[in-house]
């Protein structure tokens, strides 16, 4: 049975113009962690190796898992996009285990494969995920590091997928709302990626989605997505 003070966390790293901005999101996490007490095994960057990944599953047997990476539909990726978890070859390891896997197209098939093999929930996203930012921690990408880190946060606080699912919508809302009010040229860049990862957003076994809001086209804007190579 799982370890429920365990948390494993795997963080993608590399000079790839997206890993090297989102993985600095998982810091608040940790940081949020730490504060309740948990024991995490962090594999970051070139750690985030499959090899110690399901060494780390198999010796801290943690009630949740978390990572960033590449993804597509049926496997999730670390360092330099070697695959971590893959459908049918050892998504397995999550049985038991709820998941949150900040990446391109889990949710699409990745997350089904997990809980058909006993996993306790998982969350993540079944399209590609869009974010935007240059800089870690700038304006740009606070918002969707806000939006993601909710999802963690409020399970490591004792809260359910389902309102952790929740928690995160409400999340969008308040940050689609505030670059609806800005003037900053940049804000219908940063709405379509906000409002793209709202609608691709799931969670199982309830399989909850939100209802859809209107994606805004916008020709030539600059985003980036945790989608494997």
């Amino acid at each position: 049975m799982p370890i429920a003070d365990n948390i494993v966390i795997t963080r993608a790293n590399f000079d790839d113009g997206v890993t090297d901005l989102a993985s600095p999101f998982f810091n608040r996490v940790i940081e949020r962690a730490s504060e309740l007490g948990y024991n995490i095994d962090d594999l970051h960057g070139d750690d985030d190796t499959r090899a110690n990944f399901e060494a780390s599953i198999q010796s801290n047997d943690p009630a949740f898992f978390t990572g960033m990476g590449h993804g597509l539909y049926d496997r999730f990726a670390g360092q330099y996009n070697e695959i971590l978890i893959k459908s049918g070859v050892n998504d397995h390891l999550m049985k038991d285990r709820t998941v949150y896997l900040l990446s391109c197209q889990t949710g699409a098939r990745l997350g089904k494969t997990i809980m058909g093999k006993g996993g306790t929930a998982f969350l993540g996203y079944k399209k590609d995920y869009f974010f935007c930012g240059w800089v870690p921690g700038d304006e740009y990408t606070e918002a969707f590091e806000d939006c993601s880190n909710i999802i963690p946060i409020t399970l490591f606080e004792g809260g359910t997928p389902d309102e952790a699912y929740n928690a995160a919508l409400n999340k969008y809302a308040q940050w689609i709302e505030y670059w609806m009010t800005s003037e900053d040229p940049l804000a219908p860049f940063v709405l379509s990626a906000l409002i793209h990862d709202r609608n691709a957003l799931v969670t199982y076994p309830t399989m909850l989605e939100p209802s859809p809001m209107p994606l805004m086209v916008v020709a030539g804007v600059l985003i980036m997505g945790l989608i494997a190579k």
